[in-house]
């Protein structure tokens, strides 16, 4: 997905299971695997790719949202109301 002209109209084309958002600046990538009108919890599900060293651009708040991780490997360091934490994965090789 590529950032739209702000002078042009908004992009109202629905969302697509398995749309692929990159964001350049916070180096995220996001898959959709399911949309709120397809389950009965009114649930959209995505997969994220944080590469190395990617962030968010501050600390912010979803009200209306519940944000879940899953940590498959790597590093991640979430503040969550003022106390920080860390979690890692180290990927274990399995033997021949």
């Amino acid at each position: 997905m590529s950032y739209p002209d702000p002078n042009e109209p908004p992009d109202r084309t629905p969302i697509q299971i398995g749309e692929v958002w990159e964001n350049p600046i916070t180096r995220e990538r996001a898959t959709t695997i399911e949309l709120p009108h397809q389950n009965p919890a009114g649930r959209a599900t995505a997969g994220l790719t944080a590469l190395v060293g990617a962030q968010v651009l501050g600390e912010h708040r979803h009200p209306a949202l519940v944000e879940r991780f899953t940590v498959l490997e790597g590093e991640l360091t979430v503040k969550l109301d003022g106390r920080t934490s860390r979690r890692r994965i180290n990927i274990v090789p399995m033997s021949p």
